[in-house]
């Protein structure tokens, strides 16, 4: 993994993982995608997952688990304030991810999103304490970035203010970004023109 741009207040990373090109991406979205329900959260339609526990996915997990670690501990070692993890009982980065995220804290989930799906800008609810995206291939469509809330215009094609955008995340294929959950980190998902594939993973608390 290697980190490709980086930012503070709020922590934002964008990366690369060349090696994803062993993944065979083909088999794994092979499979029936899954139109998840999300409980009392609304989420437009349009968002799939793939299935878990295929043969595909659990390679990918393996494959992603030290890369994933790498880019954990950048996010948390750079947004000390909101995730102070030494100072609420953890002896260290390790201890925090061995007690807190492997095998429970962390998800993975290979995901499609159809033409016409859009995520108004919205952050991430207080269990979470950060999220990223890993493009399976060249996408049309990036996540975008704002300290606050920009409104939301459903028929446009890209968000509202443009100039007070403050990142826009990679859309090149095995490159990703991920940032940490906090008041200043407000993103969006801009109308998809085209089918949208990438892995999205995460850290929550709530698990």
């Amino acid at each position: 993994m290697n980190i490709i741009n980086e930012r503070t207040e709020p922590a934002i990373i964008d990366f690369e993982i060349p090696s994803l090109s062993k993944i065979d991406f083909d088999k794994l979205y092979s499979y029936p995608p899954i139109e998840q329900k999300y409980n009392t959260l609304y989420v437009n339609p349009g968002r799939y997952d793939l299935p878990y526990h295929t043969p595909e996915y659990e390679e990918l997990y393996k494959f992603l688990e030290s890369h994933l670690y790498d880019i954990i501990k950048k996010l948390i070692g750079t947004d000390t304030l909101r995730w102070p993890i030494l100072d609420v009982g953890f002896k260290d980065f390790d201890d925090f991810y061995t007690r807190k995220v492997k095998g429970c804290g962390s998800y993975l989930s290979a995901m499609i999103y159809k033409p016409g799906f859009s995520m108004p800008w919205h952050v991430d609810n207080r269990f979470a304490v950060l999220n990223g995206i890993i493009n399976v291939n060249d996408n049309e469509t990036q996540t975008c970035f704002s300290t606050s809330d920009q409104g939301w215009n459903q028929d446009t094609q890209c968000p509202l203010n443009d100039h007070m955008i403050i990142h826009r995340g990679t859309k090149k294929k095995f490159q990703g970004t991920a940032w940490t959950n906090n008041e200043l980190a407000w993103h969006c998902v801009p109308k998809v023109p085209v089918e949208r594939k990438v892995i999205l993973f995460g850290v929550s608390l709530n698990r």
